[in-house]
């Protein structure tokens, strides 16, 4: 849909699921925002009482599209735009995992696992120490999601810079 493989379309229905509307896109879910696609696992939605909707995605890009108006406009919030996570030697990138709710005063909290590599030129490796679950809300602002501190994937010793893979491997 629009250029994207595994993008993103919604239907809505304002009746009690009498009638539904014919299925439209999100504006921003294209194929300029995702050229290798979107993936149509990889998102979380909730809709709060008020009828503003959220819907959470992106694996680079984590963004979330947010409607006030059951979907006639959108707006994106980039949480990690693609270009933080494309001009680093180190990349926050979300598992595929999500999880979005809108609160009672239209307040959208984020919620996703967080995966972490980078590469030193030759090899890649997954920084351990910021791998975990992330959070972030609209009160953050451009302020970077937090990975909160339990979640740490962390045994004993550093393994700051650990090479892909348990048995001390290298991905080339």
């Amino acid at each position: 849909f629009e250029g994207v493989q595994g993008g993103l379309l919604f239907i809505k229905s304002t009746d009690s699921g009498k009638n539904w509307s014919q299925p439209a896109g999100i504006t921003g879910v294209n194929i300029e925002n995702y050229p290798n696609g979107l993936g149509g696992d990889l998102y979380s939605i909730d809709m709060n009482r008020n009828g503003v909707t959220a819907v959470l995605t992106g694996r680079n890009d984590i963004s979330i599209y947010k409607t006030t108006n059951m979907g006639s406009t959108w707006t994106k919030i980039p949480i990690y735009p693609t270009s933080d996570n494309t001009t680093l030697t180190r990349a926050d990138r979300s598992d595929g995992s999500y999880s979005v709710i809108v609160d009672d005063n239209n307040k959208v909290h984020c919620f996703w696992g967080v995966t972490s590599s980078y590469t030193d030129g030759t090899d890649n490796f997954v920084d351990l120490s910021r791998q975990g679950i992330a959070y972030w809300n609209e009160n953050m602002g451009s302020k970077p999601p937090i990975i909160i501190p339990q979640t740490y994937f962390m045994k004993e010793g550093n393994f700051a810079k650990s090479p892909f893979g348990r048995f001390n491997t290298t991905n080339r």
